[in-house]
């Protein structure tokens, strides 16, 4: 059992227990902290892992958005610099420049190419294809048919466009699939027509597709059918050979580059 020292008068004094600020076991006053003042102190100042975490992330968060609020601020400026300065452009008191000729470009409303003939309105007028001898959509007189004297009809054209090397004549049975009936090329441009009955010296004349050079006129049957005159201006010589089949012709021709065409429509009765 402890002495009880309590009433001893000449018992030595019990030393109390310091208290924190005021004993030699003070940091800093000769003695070492006691572990559980260290830990205490540590804790008030270091927070866990996972509140440093948050508040690193909610200053992330504020950074980003004070970015955002300038960069936001930067492009509505720029977007009102570029508003006013279509705004100095829009009138500036200064008129657009007429386009020099070589910025434009025209077209031929008529299809009959550069070069074509103007008529007195300063228009380019079509290829004119007529016949003395028949008049557009009228029955051909049977001494043009195979029935009478089987004579080529005259034909007269105008506004030949210029840059037309040479015109063809073809006629074809529009009922009959096309039939063949006459293919002359080598025409002059400048020749105005073919009278009744006769082609230029220089002009070419292909087979037909009854198996004769030149001229087989129209020879219906039964009814009476459509036959078709056309005249093809040619921008090159095509170089088409005497007695050259007749489908070979056409399509010597028709692939050729053509400057303008026309079209005489007659009927023919049996």
């Amino acid at each position: 059992m402890a002495p009880d020292i309590a009433g001893d008068p000449d018992a030595a004094p019990v030393p109390a227990t310091p208290r924190r600020g005021h004993g030699p076991t003070e940091r800093g006053h000769g003695g070492p902290e006691p572990v559980a003042g260290r830990a205490a102190r540590v804790g008030r100042v270091r927070r866990p892992a996972a509140g440093r975490s948050r508040l690193l992330r909610r200053a992330a968060a504020g950074r980003a958005r004070r970015t955002g609020r300038r960069v936001a601020g930067r492009g509505v400026a720029a977007g009102l610099a570029a508003l006013l300065l279509v705004a100095a452009c829009a009138d500036d008191g200064r008129a657009l420049a007429e386009p020099g000729p070589d910025q434009t470009t025209t077209t031929d409303p008529t299809g009959v190419g550069a070069g074509g003939t103007a008529d007195s309105s300063g228009t380019t007028a079509a290829v004119n294809l007529s016949s003395p001898s028949v008049g557009d959509g009228q029955e051909i007189p049977a001494e043009f048919t195979c029935t009478g004297g089987n004579i080529t009809p005259a034909l007269t054209w105008s506004n030949i466009p210029m840059g037309t090397a040479e015109l063809a004549i073809v006629l074809r049975n529009v009922d009959d699939g096309g039939f063949l009936h006459w293919i002359v090329a080598n025409l002059p441009a400048q020749s105005g027509g073919v009278a009744e009955g006769t082609v230029p010296a220089e002009a070419v004349q292909a087979l037909n597709e009854t198996g004769t050079t030149g001229y087989a006129g129209p020879c219906p049957e039964g009814s009476t059918e459509h036959y078709e005159f056309t005249l093809y201006a040619l921008a090159q010589p095509i170089g088409l050979a005497p007695d050259t089949p007749a489908r070979q012709a056409l399509e010597q021709i028709e692939s050729a580059s053509q400057v303008a065409s026309a079209v005489l429509s007659v009927t023919a009765s049996p």
